[in-house]
């Protein structure tokens, strides 16, 4: 019995044995279906970037230099024009003027030698074209009308030989021709030369011209006085006179009256003018340039004078008054006269 399982391993080995010998032909028969691919040779590394070099910092600008601080101001001295830059008018219009240029005999700054050109500045800036003057001698307007040669004048001194103050009518030689000019004294003879009346101080006198504009054609009369200083009699009086002689000269044109009256406005003196003429400032097309006052005696402090309006230009006819202004040209202390003249701009229609 138990040789059964040995017969049957040695039957099973045999079998196997004759299986592999049938199989390893084939196996041979059959070559290998592929050669191995040979492995493919590494791609080279890609060479390193070299580093960017880094980039040069940029130069650090310069601090600004700081600001130099402002300066502090300086007090500004007195407003108001110094006899320069020309002041322009309409093409159409003259300017008439009264201006008192103080006689001589004061101290410097303001002796006569060292106003002369002060006042040549002030005709020359405001081209002014007739000017109705007080208290010009004989050698004064000998050594105005030398240095400004652009004028001419009219009038005679007060007193007796014609000498002393004299109420010159100035006017620009390239603008009018003088028809006609006299004086007259203010009193109860006015063609007695050197008269007076009234319980006056001084002899007063009152000059007139009749002029013809060179551009216009147009005529009319230019009346120009100085009042006493002390006497209200003389001088209302004299304003009186001055109205009363005007229609007979001027026979119907128009006429300015300039002066130093030496009085305020609402006195009987100036009242009487006004009540047949008018007065620029009231009427002037623009407002009033300057100080109303117009003596100030040299002292003019912060733009102020104390000493009122006594210059006056009055006028009647037909025309324009563009403009109104008291010329308070200075330096400082240095001024062209005890007065600033007063200006108005005209158009006759």
């Amino acid at each position: 019995m138990r040789k059964l399982p040995v017969i049957i391993l040695l039957f099973a080995l045999a079998l196997y044995g004759q299986d592999a010998a049938q199989k390893a032909p084939e196996a041979a028969a059959k070559p290998q279906e592929t050669v191995a691919k040979p492995a493919e040779a590494p791609k080279p590394a890609e060479a390193a970037k070299p580093a960017e070099a880094p980039k040069p910092a940029e130069a650090a600008k310069p601090a600004e230099a700081p600001k130099p601080q402002e300066a502090p101001k300086k007090a500004e001295p007195p407003k108001g024009p110094h006899f320069d830059t020309p002041v322009p008018k309409d093409p159409d219009s003259f300017r008439i003027a009264s201006f008192n240029i103080r006689t001589r005999g004061d101290k410097a700054p303001n002796d006569w030698q060292a106003r002369i050109p002060r006042i040549l500045a002030i005709l020359d800036k405001y081209e002014l074209d007739s000017i109705g003057v007080q208290e010009l001698t004989a050698q004064q307007k000998k050594v105005l009308l030398e240095k400004g040669t652009a004028f001419a004048a009219v009038g005679v001194g007060r007193e007796p030989n014609k000498s002393g103050e004299h109420c010159c009518v100035v006017y620009r030689k390239d603008r009018f021709d003088c028809l006609d000019a006299g004086t007259f004294w203010l009193s109860t003879t006015p063609d007695v030369v050197g008269s007076h009346s009234w319980k006056t101080a001084c002899r007063r006198i009152c000059t007139w011209a009749k002029l013809k504009d060179k551009k216009t054609g147009k005529e009319f009369v230019h009346f120009n006085t100085h009042l006493d200083h002390r006497s209200e009699e003389a001088r209302r009086n004299g304003a009186a006179l001055i109205m009363s002689r005007m229609d007979d000269i001027a026979k119907g044109l128009p006429c300015f009256l300039t002066g130093d009256m030496n009085c305020r406005i609402a006195t009987p003196s100036i009242q009487s003018f006004l009540a047949k003429m008018k007065n620029t400032k009231d009427v002037s097309e623009t407002p009033h340039e300057g100080t109303f006052q117009t003596f100030h005696a040299y002292r003019y402090t912060d733009g102020k004078v104390t000493n009122g309006e006594i210059d006056f230009i009055f006028f009647n006819g037909d025309m324009r008054v563009l403009r109104h202004a008291t010329i308070n040209d200075h330096k400082g202390n240095e001024f062209p006269s005890d007065h600033f003249p007063v200006m108005a701009e005209i158009i006759l229609k």
